[in-house]
């Protein structure tokens, strides 16, 4: 019996593969983001927030860089802190305390770009999943980005005031513009954040009613089903702060741990160096774990994420230990991060039943 005759569009049909995942990913957030007039003004506020926080922030952290090589200039001699948790050598050396906090500003800086970049990432994904939490999550965030503009505007203004009481006492005369640069884009990036926050939450509301009934018609009406949605949902969020602040933090500290020494130091420091490096290399795969085990509920994979996050904690509880400073930014720092380590490993022990969440 003859074969049929193969039409001229078989051949392609038969040769064209599917999508890869990254285009796919891309389609379906094309999609989502378009998918009202909330959904694309949520997606262009996000976009614009990047970008004007990166921006203001870099230029806030060349102000302080350049404030750094000013007050420099006044010291005259000697040698700069090794890292932010640096104490001064000669403690009656004022000019020292105050370039040791504007080190501690730079670093500042560079976290807060990093926490744009994330809110970008945090609410783009928020928009795809159409999560509420994460959504919330993200409105939320966007008002501690109002919160970090303000704390950045007053530690300009305290050092600045320093620098001026330490040039009344030593009778030099310290070049103070670079500082005034800083405030005037630090007070100019509270204003823009202050607006974008307010954008947000009126846009989250509406979002709220739209995502809401998205999910509805997905679960339906089970008031357990929907209590097992959002409890998976807060989960997997509490990941992605885990991913986000704990590597960030971690990574700060391999910093500061090498500009101090510690890996030429005794047995016991460069003991805890190497297992601080470890533990800050397995926190990247961590959070890809936990998320398998609770879509495939593998316990042994839950398991090894809470061993993880045991180990985490204990180590912050040391590094909080070791940096004990008047360093009121990294303090609170390290309490977040014990803090979202214990989240995590209740949220890890709750049960649960995921299925196609």
């Amino acid at each position: 019996m003859a074969k049929p005759h193969a039409g001229p569009n078989d051949d392609q049909l038969s040769t064209t593969e599917p999508p890869n995942f990254v285009f796919r990913i891309l389609q379906l957030t094309w999609v989502r983001v378009r998918e009202s007039r909330e959904t694309i003004a949520y997606a262009t506020a996000i976009v614009i927030s990047t970008i004007l926080g990166i921006v203001l922030e870099a230029f806030i952290a060349v102000c302080h860089e350049s404030a750094t090589g000013d007050v420099w200039q006044s010291i005259g001699a000697g040698s700069g802190p090794n890292s932010p948790i640096s104490r001064p050598d000669d403690p009656n050396n004022r000019y020292m305390s105050v370039l040791i906090s504007l080190k501690r500003l730079k670093d500042e800086n560079v976290f807060f770009i990093l926490f744009h970049i994330f809110q970008f990432y945090l609410g783009i994904d928020s928009l795809v999943r159409q999560s509420i939490i994460q959504l919330m999550a993200h409105a939320a965030n966007q008002l501690i980005c109002v919160i970090l503009a303000l704390v950045q505007l007053s530690e300009t203004l305290k050092w600045n005031a320093s620098v001026d009481a330490v040039d009344e006492a030593t009778g030099k005369t310290t070049d103070r513009s670079a500082f005034y640069r800083a405030l005037r884009f630090e007070i100019a990036l509270a204003v823009i954040m202050f607006v974008l926050t307010g954008i947000f939450a009126f846009l989250c509301v509406k979002l709220l009613r739209q995502f809401g009934w998205n999910v509805y018609k997905r679960l339906g009406a089970d008031p357990k089903l929907q209590a097992r949605f959002r409890q998976t949902q807060i989960f997997l969020l509490n990941l992605k702060l885990d991913g986000f602040f704990h590597i960030v933090f971690s990574i700060f500290w391999i910093v500061v741990m090498t500009q101090e020494g510690y890996h030429r130091g005794s047995a016991a420091a460069i003991t805890w160096y190497v297992f601080h490096f470890i533990l800050t290399v397995i926190q990247f795969p961590a959070p890809f774990i936990a998320r398998y085990g609770v879509l495939t509920e593998t316990p042994r994979y839950m398991i090894s994420f809470l061993v993880v996050q045991g180990l985490v904690a204990v180590d912050f509880v040391i590094v909080l230990q070791q940096s004990s400073t008047s360093w009121a930014f990294w303090v609170m720092a390290v309490c977040l991060a014990i803090l979202l380590s214990i989240v995590s490993q209740i949220l890890c022990s709750v049960p649960r039943s995921h299925q196609s969440f």
